[in-house]
């Protein structure tokens, strides 16, 4: 596998002549929970929140090439302060979303003279999989019925995508409809983690309605897909994750 590395936003440690020699990213993360003990019953009552809580991810790191600007790559880590893509060698087909907790405080061992220290990431608890294969967009504008696909999520888990739409007309998502109402825009980029629609930086929620509360999910296994005449329908990032 050569040398171990991490990348965070872009930014790999082996550019900086960093490697990675131990990993703490293989712990599952906590399912929220409140328990309860009422006075007078055996055991305790739980109540599941639904969410699993974030996770600390370190990575143990030493200095093998001294060329490498150790305080750019400093400076680099510590200006982060929101969620970024993390991806190692460890797992090249994942990626999770952190940002950088503590300091990072190098240290040098006499006898063999390497740095060494350890950086470590406040993570989503997801482990989303990267897409190899890109899923091919539907391009329904010019059509007169709607056209029907399946999206297969590999996990055990709904997955929350970011979907890409052009035009006007109905989205299906397996009993969820999503309208998107006549706009000129040349695009709209539906969240359906953060609930939110965009054309960049313009906002775009008043050309979108939900036949439900919120925005759908890929659920595990088979989801079924109906683009309506009028609509252009790309899956940007179905965000299918696992633990």
């Amino acid at each position: 596998m050569g040398v171990s590395s991490f990348s965070f936003d872009g930014v790999s440690t082996t550019s900086y002549g960093i490697a990675v020699t131990q990993v703490n990213a293989y712990a599952a993360p906590q399912r929220s929970r409140d328990i309860v003990s009422v006075p007078g019953r055996n055991g305790d009552i739980v109540f599941d929140n639904g969410r699993y809580e974030n996770i600390i991810v370190s990575y143990d790191c030493a200095v093998i090439n001294t060329d490498g600007d150790l305080d750019d790559f400093r400076e680099q880590l510590m200006s982060r302060t929101n969620y970024v893509q993390i991806i190692d060698s460890y797992h090249p087909d994942e990626y999770r979303l952190g940002f950088p907790v503590a300091g990072m405080i190098p240290s040098m061992e006499v006898m063999t003279k390497v740095g060494k220290f350890r950086v470590a990431f406040n993570c989503k608890p997801q482990r989303f999989i990267v897409m190899i294969t890109p899923i091919v967009p539907i391009d329904n504008r010019s059509g007169s019925g709607s056209v029907s696909l399946t999206h297969t999520n590999p996990t055990l888990f709904p997955a929350k995508p970011l979907i890409r739409v052009k035009g006007s007309g109905t989205l299906g998502i397996n009993n969820d409809t999503i309208t998107i109402a006549a706009n000129s825009l040349s695009y709209i980029d539906i969240d359906c983690d953060v609930q939110d629609s965009r054309c960049g930086a313009t906002n775009a929620n008043q050309y979108i309605s939900l036949s439900g509360d919120s925005y759908p999910e890929l659920a595990p296994g088979s989801n079924s897909i109906s683009v309506g005449p009028g609509l252009y329908y790309e899956l940007r990032n179905p965000r299918w994750w696992k633990l």
